[in-house]
């Protein structure tokens, strides 16, 4: 029939409104659900909900259940609906690492009974029998989010340790899925609806298609990544919430309140809105929230991703750096600090290719504070061929060590060549571009002297018994200030002279 996004969802559910027998709602999760229950709300009245709704965890292996229930009449006749619930059915192979993702953040949560189902799910997408995992398969497991060795596998003991006694092939992912395609495209008793709710979903799976053929999708997603248009999206996202939670209530909420909370709370709908039920009761018959209100009421729950902190780092911004690094290490899910330095060095190395780039082949192409518009008709055409140089250079280096290739590049090679390139995505330059303002920052020397420092608190966090955060901080201020370089010895690091 067709796809909605969720901010046409309220049209459709009109007075007139003819629900469809098949739907599919994803995305975001605090969206999605609401989504379903407004759904589920205009389908079965509140006094029917008892006996014509009924709701399934969405496991493989309760598709086939599923299918029999919206196959079966309801007691009365009405409309029955069928919740095929947090489905995990969409996952392919390339949603590996995003399933790990939510497994480990499930097993963080206390929730095994979500991971394990999450698990099971991730056998079967890497054809991995449960009942027979042998070494190698555990190592599988544990290099297929980043394609590197997990240092910390306790979340994979805690999942196979609640699994053990389950019993799921890697077929039944591919059987539940045609099952209910062929069940969708067959069609369901009279009166009968199957809503599916799902935060990822592969577009191009035979199911999505079939859903979307005989019945509606509604995309709940929004965004997550940290580009202008990204962030102006979450921007609406939780204004539309504001309003949802304020309105009915008679609040308001001015730019400084939501700004402050916004800053506490991060992009994640669900803290979001339970933020704003406890402000709307803490300020009792008051009808403005404030930013004082939140500041005496809430917590910061944001998690800041570790690119935020080597950003402020490398745009000189000290204190913004150090207030990131406290968040990253004492949060809810803190950062191990030898990541910490692992960030900040990738980043450093990044920077000096830039400036090498600066200081010789690129010396006529860019100067400091060059606008984007100039970046983009001067710089990138140099960078392109200094990029293309580079990838020749290795490709000889490649065949002096191992001979003329005869095939397809592997993974690895692949890796070490786009690491070393300034511009690996010449689609999109603009964070090629800040990278080259966070460049201008620091001369060749600086960054070297930037790198020393780095091996130096690196070993302090292997060797030293003290503090990390006190270390980490000590490398922040070297960084940003190496006028203080010759004054400030690294944390943990004693005078032999």
């Amino acid at each position: 029939m067709t796809e909605i996004s969720y901010k046409q969802f309220k049209p459709h559910i009109t007075a007139d409104f003819s629900p469809a027998p098949v739907y599919l709602i994803y995305g975001e999760e605090y969206l999605y659900k609401s989504v379903y229950a407004e759904l589920v709300a205009a389908i079965v009245p509140e006094n029917r909900r008892s006996f014509c709704l009924e709701e399934l965890d969405g496991t493989d292996d309760n598709a086939h259940e599923a299918i029999e229930r919206v196959n079966t009449f309801s007691l009365d006749g009405g409309a029955k609906v069928i919740g095929f619930v947090d489905a995990n059915i969409f996952y392919s192979k390339e949603d590996t690492a995003s399933l790990i993702q939510r497994l480990k953040t499930a097993v963080a949560d206390g929730n095994l009974r979500k991971g394990t189902e999450l698990f099971l799910k991730l056998l079967a997408l890497l054809d991995i029998a449960p009942d027979t995992m042998t070494a190698d398969d555990r190592q599988r497991l544990l290099q297929a989010e980043t394609g590197s060795l997990d240092a910390d596998p306790s979340w994979l003991d805690a999942v196979i340790a609640c699994c053990r006694d389950r019993r799921q092939g890697s077929a039944a992912a591919a059987d539940a899925a045609g099952a209910l395609s062929a069940a969708i495209e067959k069609g369901f008793a009279p009166g009968n609806h199957l809503i599916i709710t799902a935060e990822t979903v592969d577009k191009r799976r035979k199911l999505y298609k079939a859903i979307k053929d005989h019945g509606i999708v509604i995309d709940c997603g929004v965004p997550a990544r940290d580009t202008r248009a990204d962030r102006a999206r979450q921007e609406e996202a939780l204004s539309e919430t504001m309003r949802a939670v304020l309105g009915p209530k008679g609040k308001t909420m001015g730019p400084d309140a939501f700004a402050a909370l916004r800053d506490m709370t991060g992009f994640n709908l669900r803290t979001f809105h339970n933020s704003l039920e406890k402000l709307a009761a803490f300020t009792g018959e008051r009808s403005a929230i404030t930013a004082a209100d939140v500041a005496a009421l809430m917590t910061r729950t944001k998690k800041d991703p570790i690119y935020e902190l080597t950003g402020a780092l490398f745009d000189k911004n000290g204190p913004q750096a150090l207030f990131l690094l406290g968040s990253l290490l004492s949060g809810a899910e803190p950062i191990h600090p030898l990541q910490v330095v692992a960030a900040i060095v990738n980043q450093t190395r990044k920077l000096l290719v830039i400036r090498d780039f600066m200081d010789g082949a690129g010396k006529k192409a860019w100067r400091p504070g060059m606008p984007f518009e100039g970046f983009k008709q001067q710089t990138l055409p140099a960078i392109a061929a200094y990029d293309d140089r580079l990838r020749e250079a290795i490709r000889r280096q490649e065949e002096a060590l191992s001979g003329p290739a005869s095939g397809k590049k592997s993974e690895k090679q692949k890796t070490v060549s786009s690491d070393l390139l300034i511009d690996p995505n010449p689609a999109s330059p603009f964070p090629t571009y800040k990278t080259f303002l966070k460049a201008d920052n620091f001369s060749r020397r600086e960054l070297l002297a930037a790198l020393t420092a780095m091996a130096e608190t690196d070993r302090s966090l292997k060797s030293s018994a003290v503090d990390p955060r006190l270390m980490l901080e000590t490398l922040i201020i070297r960084i940003v200030r190496p006028d203080l370089r010759r004054g400030l010895r690294p944390a943990g690091i004693t005078s032999t002279g």
